[in-house]
């Protein structure tokens, strides 16, 4: 009777050792998106802050703001995913005011983001095909 036990004790073990596999990968993927994503937007502050020839204190900030950036993609590349949980865990027990007020404006950036690009994309519109089975019709301006 052990053993009729065991076998759906491994089969669940098995199922949850495959979840955890695919949810680490997915994490990993997700990691590297959004250190891609940083650099990029780094590269682009740099690029902008360019433009600010005659305002150094605003090009300064842009190239500070710049190298920040590329400092936090280089170590979400670093990092494996455990530390980055570790510590921001560590960082919300020191600071639960400003990691949830983050979290809030988080959110609100994701949600104008959203917006913005729902609004960008053209609405599908079902336009009927004319009928080309009475002439008449289309002339008098019925389809």
């Amino acid at each position: 009777m052990s053993t009729q036990q065991s076998h759906p004790k491994e089969a669940a073990a098995d199922i949850t050792a495959k979840a955890k596999a695919d949810a680490a990968s997915a994490a990993e993927s997700i990691k590297d998106t959004v250190a891609d994503r940083t650099a990029e937007q780094a590269a682009n502050i740099r690029e902008a802050g360019a433009a600010f020839d005659d305002s150094p204190y605003a090009r300064q900030a842009a190239e500070q703001i710049s190298d920040s950036l590329s400092h936090v993609a280089a170590s979400l590349r670093e990092a494996d995913l455990g530390s980055i949980q570790r510590d921001v865990t560590e960082f919300a027990r020191r600071n639960p005011l400003l990691f949830f007020g983050g979290a809030a404006a988080l959110g609100f950036v994701a949600g104008r983001a959203m917006k913005a690009s729902e609004r960008a994309e053209p609405p599908a519109q079902d336009i009927p095909e004319p009928n080309h089975a009475h002439p008449a019709s289309n002339r008098w301006g019925y389809v």
